[in-house]
């Protein structure tokens, strides 16, 4: 099997977290935060992590099927995808991200709980990098489930 070098983008207006991962261990690594301003991320730290591991596939984080889901978040991270295919011209996939803030928060709390002497501050150890770990981890378990975006047919 040929290895696949994948990097997720979890979307904030303030922070976006990001995560590379590869098909050979099926594992996915933090990456330093992205600062955002009003969602416009600090390009040239995306195109440091994009240049470092030459991904095959992105991906990005979107809300769907959650009801009172915020309509103009999801259409902010749509426009942000469009502009990071514009950017890289790599196959970007949409994948579910709801609960992985939740679920990062219970990654964060566990490591604390078994590594007493090495906590884990939110904010400065990487949330929202934790979070994209978990859209190429639900990729990886199946990676049917996912959302064309259709700006990305070549």
């Amino acid at each position: 099997m040929h290895n696949k070098i994948v990097i997720s983008f979890d979307f904030g207006m303030h922070y976006i977290g990001m995560a590379v991962g590869q098909t050979i261990t099926y594992t996915a690594n933090p990456l330093k935060i992205v600062i955002a301003n009003n969602g416009n991320p600090i390009w040239q730290q995306c195109d440091k992590n994009i240049q470092s591991y030459k991904p095959n596939i992105l991906i990005i984080g979107i809300p769907i099927k959650e009801k009172n889901a915020n309509i103009s978040l999801k259409k902010t991270i749509i426009k942000f995808s469009q502009k990071i295919f514009l950017r890289y011209n790599i196959p970007i996939i949409g994948i579910d991200e709801r609960f992985t803030t939740k679920e990062s928060l219970f990654r964060i709390k566990e490591y604390q709980f078994f590594n007493r002497k090495k906590r884990l501050d939110k904010k400065n150890n990487r949330l929202d990098s934790i979070a994209a770990c978990l859209l190429i981890e639900t990729w990886f378990l199946s990676n049917t489930k996912f959302i064309d975006l259709n700006f990305c047919k070549t």
